[in-house]
């Protein structure tokens, strides 16, 4: 793919560039397909070394080649996109996984399934979009965005405009949609002081995603998970259900789960969570039960208009990662969510410096509806039924 990459980066030296793949076969209307094993030959692995801030789109899903043996594209509107399907190897299906940050790039509309078929990226202003990606089984994350910050304190690039929307994320392994970052915990792996040990990845957008049966083939589960040092992120309009915790309730299996703040952060969070639907979660394990959230060490984050049901822990839980090593959390706003069905509480909370604010909330036939330590709580026009809160 030598002679086309390099024709790729000398266009985008001057304009942007679409890449089109046939989303459907010139006979019918199934979807094309590209079938790879091993090797970097088999996938489409994004080579983009042009540094303008002309853009790169790789389309699957808006044209379609009309005849094999001369060949003529037309638009497309039906419902098939090129499919990358990735019997072996490990483990990527399109993207890149160097740890090299690419900027301006578009990944839309397309089908990739197999064993081997993750997706990884990382870059600024860059758009995953239209994604229909299901039955991965090698290696997890299933959709990965690259870490900033390696645990030896290795800066790989700090990315912002990053965009995860409209995508169908089905029976994979590992997290459904993983946003690395760095971790804030030195034992989990985190690069927790000197220069590269702040904030990261910025002005990050998730929405409209759909992800059902994340870790169906192993590993840890959670719906979406962000990591330490991310800020100004909005997860919005998700449907996470039928999530799953690998061989033990301890691997997660979370519907939302962000690990917030580094130590040495000097921007705030500001986290927006709103519009969610989130259902029948992991399993069930005592403290180990799948929440419905898990919110941990956010400075300023509301999170409003979400609807959580059947999970087997709390349906919305805020902590850190571990007391007095990581920060906690502050300015906490909760309004207008439903939480039912919960096997733990609707709400609880720890490890605040200041109270958590609750507003229009129902709280209804959960095991609990409120409960935690912290400092105080700000709450009133909820309803709790049939429990009252235990703080």
């Amino acid at each position: 793919q030598t002679a086309q990459w390099n024709a790729i980066n000398s266009a985008l030296a001057t304009n942007d560039v679409i890449v089109y793949f046939s989303a459907r076969q010139a006979g019918s209307d199934t979807a094309e397909e590209i079938q790879g094993s091993s090797g970097p030959g088999s996938v489409i692995r994004v080579k983009r070394t042009d540094k303008s801030s002309h853009r790169l789109t790789l389309d699957g899903m808006s044209k379609y080649n009309t005849t094999d043996s001369n060949p003529s594209w037309a638009d497309y509107t039906g419902s098939n996109k090129m499919r990358l399907k990735m019997t072996g190897g490990c483990c990527i299906s399109i993207g890149w996984d160097d740890d090299v940050q690419r900027d301006y790039i578009t990944i839309r509309g397309f089908e990739v399934t197999g064993s081997g078929a993750r997706i990884r990226w990382g870059g600024s202003y860059s758009v995953l979009e239209n994604m229909w990606v299901h039955d991965v089984t090698s290696l997890g994350a299933t959709v990965q965005f690259n870490e900033a910050v390696a645990g030896s304190c290795q800066l790989y690039g700090i990315d912002h405009d990053i965009t995860v929307r409209n995508n169908l994320i089905q029976r994979g392994i590992g997290e459904g949609i993983y946003i690395a970052g760095n971790y804030n915990y030195a034992a989990d792996g985190g690069c927790v002081s000197g220069p590269n040990a702040g904030d990261n990845h910025y002005d990050i957008l998730i929405e409209n995603n759909t992800l059902t049966d994340t870790a169906i083939n192993g590993d840890q589960g959670d719906g979406i998970d962000l990591k330490a040092g991310l800020y100004n992120v909005t997860v919005r309009g998700n449907t996470i259900s039928f999530t799953h915790a690998g061989t033990s309730c301890s691997g997660g299996g979370d519907g939302i789960v962000t690990l917030g703040q580094m130590k040495l952060s000097t921007h705030d969070s500001n986290y927006l969570i709103e519009n969610n639907v989130i259902h029948h979660l992991g399993c069930s394990a005592g403290s180990d039960s799948s929440n419905g959230m898990s919110i941990g060490a956010l400075h300023s984050a509301t999170i409003r208009n979400n609807i959580i049901y059947n999970v087997p822990g709390t349906g919305i839980v805020a902590w850190t990662r571990q007391p007095g090593a990581t920060p906690n959390n502050q300015r906490i706003r909760i309004y207008n969510n439903t939480v039912y069905g919960a096997g733990g509480s609707g709400l609880a909370f720890s490890d605040f410096d200041d109270a958590p604010v609750l507003r229009n909330n129902l709280l209804i036939n959960n095991s609990g509806s409120i409960g935690g330590n912290p400092p105080n709580i700000n709450s009133d026009y909820n309803l709790l039924s049939p429990d009252g809160s235990s703080l």
